[in-house]
């Protein structure tokens, strides 16, 4: 398996090579940059980032996996109306299209085709929203906490460390949590912090190993993100019947029944 450019980082810092930023992942870049700022050894810091994108494929992976089945069955409903109805006119008709030359064919294609392009968007829509991420509209919360894990083990207290990590992101975000902190934690948390804040504060006035608590926050929020994700694809499947139901299954029925009853009419005549 080839080196990804964290790891490969990784070996030249530790044979005293230099690094080349470009060719990092933006998440690297930011630690080395945080690193720096501190004088902090470059080579645990990007060991800790290689595990992380490390277990981030394996999530990847896991979820493309899960989406594997319910794709194929969104992609089967999607061909089923295009497809089944006219293989189905070609078996049971001599002039299978006939039926689309006439005024009630070209009625019944039109409503067979708007059916099958409202459910057609439906199953995409659906299916996007089951893979999307939602954004905060800033860093992953999880990388905010690695961060302040690498401020915290170059040595920086909490606070002087959240105002370090805000530089870098260049987010108020981590300076708000600081300005919390500073302030005895007294109040509600900042917006965003609901969750970990009261943790940190607690992790911070008892004297707690900072730098565990904060990494295993950020592997929690990744857990949590992660079972989140696969919340989304395993309710996909059961969403998918609704656009079935309502508009692919109309959609196949009225191309498979328009020659049908033609031809009927037809031999009747």
């Amino acid at each position: 398996m080839a080196l990804t450019p964290t790891a490969a980082a990784q070996f030249r810092v530790v044979a005293g090579l230099p690094v080349d930023h470009t060719t990092l992942p933006r998440r690297a870049r930011r630690a080395l940059a945080l690193a720096d700022e501190l004088g902090a050894p470059r080579g645990p810091v990007l060991a800790v980032i290689g595990e992380v994108e490390r277990a981030a494929r394996a999530r990847h992976e896991e979820l493309a996996l899960a989406l594997a089945g319910p794709r194929a069955v969104a992609r089967g409903l999607v061909l089923a109306p295009p497809v089944v109805g006219p293989a189905t006119a070609l078996l049971v008709s001599d002039t299978p299209f006939a039926v689309w030359a006439t005024t009630p064919g070209r009625f019944v294609a039109a409503l067979a085709a708007s059916l099958w392009l409202v459910g057609w968007v439906s199953v995409r829509l659906l299916v996007r929203r089951a893979v999307s991420v939602p954004s905060t509209g800033g860093p992953d919360r999880d990388e905010v906490l690695e961060l302040l894990a690498v401020a915290v083990a170059a040595g920086c207290p909490l606070t002087a460390a959240t105002r370090r990590v805000g530089s870098v992101l260049r987010t108020q975000d981590v300076a708000a949590l600081g300005l919390w902190l500073q302030l005895g934690a007294v109040a509600a948390p900042p917006r965003g912090w609901e969750a970990d804040g009261p943790t940190l504060a607690a992790a911070h006035q008892d004297g707690a190993p900072l730098v565990s608590v904060l990494r295993g926050l950020a592997a929690a929020d990744r857990r949590e993100r992660h079972h989140a994700a696969m919340g989304r694809i395993a309710r996909l499947e059961p969403r998918l019947t609704l656009p079935t139901t309502l508009l692919l299954l109309p959609a196949a029925g009225l191309t498979v029944a328009a020659p049908l009853v033609h031809g009927l009419l037809v031999a009747l005549a």
